[in-house]
């Protein structure tokens, strides 16, 4: 599908305004990042792995669908422009062994074709930073420019577009602000993205993640709330079968989403079967880890989400970081799957039954220090963490005792007990099982259709579409 500014890595003096490229509603330029699309992303070829977990790429889409959707009607939004940067291919040489499937021009950007998931092919602007800044610069007029990261390369492009509006998808913590986030380096590309976020609407994918920000920026970020539900990311699983599977499944097996919670409640619970899905988060260590419990089977190689729930009766989702929403907890709850989980940040929100959802972990996988804090919640470690804190320099045999104790950890049963105790007894009783998972499918659903619509009211809320 060709899009009304795909002429833009042409020479040109007009700028693409919305009425000169045939719009009558609201132009949209979208701002991608190469690995948002398989046509340009990066991978290593050693690794084979499932892409499950990939929750930012697969939003990425659903967005891009449901604005394309509604630009293919012609009444609320006109797509005009999508860019994609690679920042990848600014990593310089020596960067590991990852490969693109197409490489990037190396005189100016240019259209590239990409696959938007559920609505197909579509014609973006594909280049490296200074390409697209200097292509763009002076030419890129819409309503609303919108970027799908809070990167500090992919905002200061966004700004490069004249618009109404400049926002920008947050789909987790890794803002630099409060004492999860991360910051740039140097003080003046800090400085600069503060600068830049401080113009830019956030759009949220959790309550939890808004509130946060607009906390620990003192108000100067403004944030709105913006599931995924809202440009219909879950709309494809409403009508999905109800599961039928008999194990006790684990996605993205890692510290972050709590793999020594996993291990214990396996241990704990020799006589049932758990299914390990690796994803991009897993490393060889983990799965090593994995393999050291017999009643632990490790789902490798690359599988369609179907398969994974098809063989699911209880989905574990322990996550020990701050985990933004929890999209596989929702996909599993429309489906009729229970969902035992931790009961902080956006997974609060994400799991439907209540009762499931087990309160005060004493874990908190610090991803900013690359630390396993025990004894405290993550609500407390928010609290007494400095948001200023500094990466501390580690000897060699610190690194060595760290690492030992972030990946190779086995909470203790008491750390674990409120999975293990709920993941009993629903694999025990039967009848409890299935009554939870038809409630988690009821309040799934009635969330699901709740928020349909709920993107075109927060524009028409802005006044950026009439």
């Amino acid at each position: 599908m060709p899009l009304p500014g795909a002429w833009l890595c042409m020479p040109s003096s007009q700028p693409v305004i919305a009425e000169e490229a045939g719009c009558s509603a609201c132009s949209v330029i979208v701002v991608t990042s190469q690995d948002e699309f398989d046509e340009t992303s990066y991978t290593d070829p050693e690794v084979d792995v499932s892409t499950l977990g990939n929750g930012r790429k697969s939003a990425t889409h659903a967005l891009l669908r449901s604005l394309l959707e509604e630009s293919a009607k012609g009444s609320l939004v006109t797509v005009v422009a999508i860019l994609i940067l690679d920042f990848q291919a600014d990593a310089g040489e020596g960067h590991f062994q990852l490969q693109s499937a197409s490489e990037l021009p190396t005189e100016g950007p240019a259209v590239f074709e990409v696959n938007v998931q559920g609505f197909g092919k579509v014609e973006a602007l594909r280049g490296d930073f200074e390409q697209l800044l200097v292509a763009g610069a002076g030419e890129l007029q819409a309503d609303l420019a919108l970027c799908t990261s809070v990167r500090h390369d992919m905002l200061t492009l966004l700004h490069g577009i004249h618009a109404r509006s400049h926002m920008a998808m947050c789909y987790d913590y890794q803002v630099p602000y409060g004492p999860w986030g991360v910051r740039e380096a140097e003080a003046l590309r800090y400085e600069s993205h503060l600068r830049l976020l401080g113009k830019t609407v956030l759009l949220c994918t959790s309550r939890h993640l808004a509130e946060y920000v607009k906390r620990w920026s003192k108000g100067t970020v403004e944030t709105r709330l913006c599931y995924c539900a809202d440009y219909g990311y879950f709309d494809r699983f409403l009508a999905a079968p109800p599961a039928r599977g008999r194990c006790v499944t684990f996605i993205s097996p890692c510290p972050a989403k709590g793999l020594c919670i996993f291990l214990r409640v396996a241990k704990s619970l020799p006589s049932l079967h758990f299914l390990a899905v690796p994803t991009q988060w897993t490393k060889s260590i983990h799965l090593t880890a994995l393999r050291d419990v017999a009643n632990v089977e490790i789902m490798e190689g690359h599988h369609v989400v179907e398969d994974v729930y098809a063989r699911t009766a209880v989905l574990l989702v322990p996550s020990l970081w701050s985990e933004a929403f929890g999209l596989v907890a929702m996909e599993a709850q429309l489906r009729g799957i229970p969902v035992v989980s931790s009961d902080h940040y956006g997974l609060r929100e994400a799991n439907m039954c209540e009762d499931l959802r087990v309160p005060k972990v004493p874990l908190v996988q610090d991803m900013r220090m690359r630390t396993l804090h025990r004894g405290q919640t993550i609500e407390e470690l928010e609290e007494a963490l400095p948001p200023m804190r500094q990466e501390p320099r580690f000897t060699e045999e610190e690194l060595l005792r760290n690492l030992a104790q972030t990946h190779l950890y086995i909470a203790t049963p008491q750390e674990a007990a409120g999975f293990t105790s709920r993941v009993e007894r629903l694999m025990t009783e039967k009848s409890w099982r299935r009554e939870k998972g038809k409630e988690a499918r009821q309040r799934a659903e009635a969330f699901v259709q709740s928020r349909h619509g709920s993107l075109w009211e927060m524009l028409l809320e802005k006044d950026i579409i009439a």
